[in-house]
């Protein structure tokens, strides 16, 4: 009994210990920082909070560029030792160049000092090389703006269009750090829509991969049997090793079939009027449809709302909105809703009268409309879709997973049911 006693007190002690352990644990961040005269620190620093450090390094005379957390350190390029030829600058290397060049304006180091440090610290080595591209441009006497132009395969028109209204305003950091926050906001849905797609993708695949081994594998087996018997197969088995031979003997060109199948739908989207046919159709699927047109909406909103509220002209904002989009349908009644204020039409209206937006997004561009607000009240309605899109997603995974495995269950069922009613059939026969 005191054995039992003294081996409880034990654990509640080392319980204790534990919680007491990992209480005093600090986290610890890495950062980078520079002073005003661009040296460039890095090293890391315990605190409780990320606000801590950054006070930390602006109290010593430095200016952060980047703080995070070790446990959860900022996805970062590594394609620094390919050449720049062979590498690619993603969205997340364009966030991370917005974020640190806000960071730096708003600190008042001069233009081209910022860009001079973020073409030593941005890893991205094809970023690298435009970066000093832009500041050599800057140098030569051109406007930031003006320098990002040369490169629109990296820098969207969105995004040199909020350039140059900060130029003009005088409120450059301000302007990177609404389009930062843009930026991660995209960002942000794109990983939500890939991590929710991951589940189902997998599905499908494993699902196509084992309709093959079947019908590679298993059906062959009971093949010969069947031949061997002489008896006239139901015709669901007749199908079946129909298919059966054709994977066998014809795989390839079943897989050219796919193949070009997938050729011939992608040259057809590529064409006008297949592209616009193909956004209608994905528009009306019975899940995902939703999801789409939500999705458009709110980056729609977002980036018009972003626009106006740094002073771009709402017919010019309306035309770099168009050439943002990627469903044509939107692109068009974009269009057509621009046609319609160049009449004196207000856009609450002239989105109203076109049946593709929400209703509910018409009504509060109408709000915002009236009240002087539009801006404002766009970037409430991007917000809105945004959570829900984040919400349709969830559901559109939360119910397709269970439909991929109930199909795959019809289809291995209808198989082996198949193959049952080709088993009774042989041993009906007479003796």
């Amino acid at each position: 009994m005191i054995s039992m006693a003294w081996l409880c007190y034990i654990i509640e002690d080392h319980l204790h210990s534990a919680v007491w352990t990992r209480e005093l644990q600090v986290p610890v961040f890495t950062y980078r920082a520079t002073n005003l005269s661009g040296v460039v620190s890095e090293g890391t620093m315990e605190a409780r909070e990320e606000q801590t450090v950054v006070a930390k390094l602006q109290a010593d005379g430095f200016i952060p560029i980047r703080v995070s957390s070790e446990a959860k350190p900022q996805p970062q390029s590594v394609s620094i030792s390919l050449p720049s030829f062979f590498t690619s600058v993603s969205k997340r290397d364009i966030l991370a160049l917005t974020q640190e060049l806000a960071t730096l304006l708003e600190a008042g180091l001069p233009l081209d000092r910022s860009l001079k440090l973020l073409a030593e610290l941005t890893p991205n080595q094809r970023l690298r090389d435009i970066t000093n591209q832009v500041l050599s441009d800057v140098e030569g006497g051109k406007s930031l703006g003006d320098a990002l132009a040369k490169h629109p395969k990296v820098f969207s028109r969105l995004y040199v269009n909020l350039v140059r209204a900060g130029e003009v305003g005088g409120v450059m950091a301000q302007v990177l750090r609404r389009m930062a926050e843009f930026l991660e906001r995209a960002q942000d849905l794109r990983d939500d829509l890939s991590s929710a797609m991951a589940y189902p993708a997998f599905l499908l695949l494993f699902s196509g991969g084992s309709l093959i081994v079947v019908f590679t594998f298993v059906i062959p087996q009971f093949a010969g049997v069947f031949e061997d018997a002489a008896v006239s197969l139901p015709l669901p088995m007749q199908w079946l090793l129909v298919v059966s031979a054709l994977f066998q003997g014809y795989w390839w060109l079943v897989l050219l079939g796919i193949v070009g199948g997938l050729v011939l739908l992608r040259l057809y989207t590529l064409t006008p009027t297949g592209a616009m046919a193909w956004d209608q159709f994905t528009l009306k699927l019975p899940l995902l449809g939703p999801a789409l047109q939500k999705a458009e909406v709110a980056g729609l909103a977002r980036t018009l709302g972003t626009l106006l509220h740094n002073g771009v002209p709402i017919l010019h904002a309306m035309e770099i909105v168009k050439e943002t989009l990627e469903n044509r349908v939107f692109a068009r009644a974009i269009e057509e809703a621009r046609e319609k204020i160049k009449t004196g039409i207000a856009i609450g209206t002239a989105l109203k009268q076109i049946d593709v937006f929400p209703t509910l997004a018409t009504q509060m561009t109408v709000v915002g409309d009236e009240t002087g607000r539009l801006d404002a009240m766009l970037l409430t309605v991007a917000d809105t879709y945004d959570r829900q899109v984040r919400v349709a997603i969830k559901r559109l995974t939360a119910v397709l997973g269970p439909i991929l495995i109930l199909g795959l269950a019809v289809l291995v069922g209808g198989i082996v049911i198949s193959m049952l009613l080709a088993i009774i059939s042989i041993n009906e026969l007479p003796i």
